[in-house]
């Protein structure tokens, strides 16, 4: 005999005869359970749905079922049904979440490399990758569906906008999901595989300097001439029409080992523009891999337990992607030879330490200032003077001989370097620098009616006075706070971002300079602040101009 009734603030069922437990739906939970009854407490009564059943099971067997009615309505039945479809989304989620991550940012690069396709030269600039493309039905088709082939540059602007928010919220949920999985290097860079090949068969995103570095590379292996006294503009070349407009009349401010570098890779690639595009993005994307091995080589000591994380934030890194393997920049062959040089350097090559680094500057000038960092580290290295004496005689005549050996063959006079001396003059609004210059020539045309060339020559003197202090006291005290030579990355770090947060000019892919050391350091505010503002400078750093 079942027998229900309240007792307090709970729902009594007891069972009078037979053997058997009584299974019961509790509201907040069961204060007991016995052959005899169960006692539930009765605020629970108002959460469950419809009907309370109870069952009693002797032996196995079903032997009754009493049920008890309760209060409820649509309203509840409608939330229970949203609670359960919620816990099944989170519970899907769990189980697929690493899945989902890579289809997610699949589906983004996908995207943008459809984007870039569009002949309006505003995300990837024109190139005859463009007319090739649009010769596959299936591509054009997609175009047309997707109203990219004839998209304006204002509606191209926005979808780029909006599609760089989307993969930078795809990296922060990797960045969430690595956090708390310890996943294997393969993982971390399989991935970066597959968006580096989704990248290299793009028309060359957001820059059109790929373009000067073929040009530069042609001027040596097809023509025979000085790159470096020889400009575009001089040569017929039908990749002329594809050059930038300030670079037409610029010769190369690059470092002689890009020249070689460049021409050999001209020469492989022969006549074709569409094979010398994929043949330098195809290289930037194993110089982008060889650093991702690199950096997991370097955390094997300074950080081994995050290591598969800080790995990620470098090769999953959308500026990283989008620049250096879809922009085809430059930057990332300087930055492998500056984390080799940091392999030999934890390893104890100094000699090879001092050429890699060497190496490094041949390519672009910039890492000029991580040697003169590591002198400046050497002066607080508790060794004898006689040691610190041999170490940097050692890593001078290494950068010499080498600089040497490089420039000669082009070398014919202080002229050889007027272009890269005219590079440095240039300035912009996207650099704190070129800001503050900007602000102090405006002052002084309008307040002090000076010239237009007077003031914008005494604005950037001024800017640079008040800016070029704090870089110089950041290379001093960074390298001598440094305690061993596994810290030296973290130094570098701190010294790259000195740097561009005073320079007068600043191009988003200057971000990788940095990025490559970023995973090297404590991961603080400080890491997540560069991360953050390095990527969001795509979206207004970045060349956006039809053409």
């Amino acid at each position: 005999m079942l027998a229900v009734e309240w007792d307090g603030p709970a729902l009594v069922l007891s069972f009078e005869g037979g053997e058997g437990g009584l299974l019961g739906m509790p509201r907040s939970g069961a204060e007991g359970m016995g052959p005899q009854g169960r006692r539930f407490p009765r605020e629970k009564a108002g959460m469950t749905e419809g009907v309370q059943h109870a069952c009693l099971r002797p032996q196995g067997e079903v032997a009754m079922q009493a049920s008890v009615p309760v209060r409820t309505g649509g309203k509840g039945i409608r939330a229970a049904a949203a609670r359960g479809a919620w816990r099944r989304i989170k519970g899907f989620a769990s189980r697929h979440e690493y899945r989902c991550l890579l289809a997610y940012n699949t589906a983004c690069y996908l995207a943008l490399a459809l984007i870039s396709l569009s002949p309006n030269g505003t995300v990837g600039k024109l190139s005859p990758i463009h007319l090739e493309m649009h010769g596959n039905r299936f591509l054009a088709g997609l175009l047309r569906v997707t109203r990219l082939y004839d998209a304006s540059g204002l509606q191209l602007q926005i979808a780029f906008m909006v599609l760089t928010l989307m993969i930078m919220g795809g990296f922060l949920w990797a960045i969430s999901v690595f956090r708390r999985m310890d996943l294997s290097f393969s993982a971390v860079a399989g991935f970066a595989v597959l968006l580096s090949i989704i990248l290299v068969f793009t028309p060359p995103l957001l820059s059109k300097d790929l373009f000067s570095y073929i040009y530069y590379g042609r001027t040596l292996s097809v023509y025979g001439m000085n790159p470096y006294e020889v400009t575009p503009q001089m040569l017929p070349d039908p990749l002329l029409f594809f050059v930038g407009r300030y670079w037409k009349n610029t010769g190369s401010v690059y470092g002689p080992l890009f020249t070689y570098f460049s021409a050999l890779l001209t020469l492989v690639a022969g006549r074709g523009i569409t094979a010398n595009i994929y043949a330098f993005k195809g290289c930037m994307a194993l110089f982008h891999l060889a650093n991702t091995a690199m950096i997991w080589d370097l955390l094997k000591r300074s950080d081994p337990e995050r290591r598969s994380f800080l790995s990620m934030l470098y090769a999953w890194n959308p500026l990283v992607l989008m620049m250096s393997v879809g922009g085809g920049h430059n930057d990332i062959m300087m930055m492998t030879l500056a984390l080799l040089a940091l392999v030999f350097l934890q390893r104890g090559r100094r000699q090879l330490f001092f050429l890699a680094l060497t190496l490094s500057v041949m390519v672009k000038f910039i890492t000029g200032i991580l040697l003169i960092a590591y002198l400046i580290h050497l002066t607080a290295k508790r060794i004898p003077g006689r040691e610190k004496l041999k170490e940097a005689a050692a890593l001078l005549c290494i950068f010499l001989a080498l600089t040497i050996a490089f420039y000669l063959p082009f070398w014919r006079g202080p002229g050889t370097a007027r272009y890269f001396l005219q590079n440095l003059s240039l300035h912009n609004f996207f650099s704190p620098g070129g800001l503050l210059s900007a602000l102090f020539a405006s002052a002084l045309r309008f307040l002090l009616w000076f010239p237009r060339g007077t003031a914008d020559l005494l604005g950037g003197i001024m800017a640079r006075m008040i800016l070029t202090p704090v870089f110089l006291l950041a290379l001093w005290r960074k390298p001598r706070q440094a305690s061993c030579d596994l810290e030296m990355g973290e130094c570098f770090f701190a010294v790259i971002m000195a740097y561009i947060l005073t320079v007068n000019f600043f191009n988003p892919w200057y971000m990788v300079w940095a990025f490559a050391f970023l995973p090297l350091r404590p991961w603080d505010r400080v890491s997540w602040a560069a991360l953050a503002g390095g990527n969001l400078s795509m979206t207004w750093g970045s060349s956006l101009r039809p053409y």
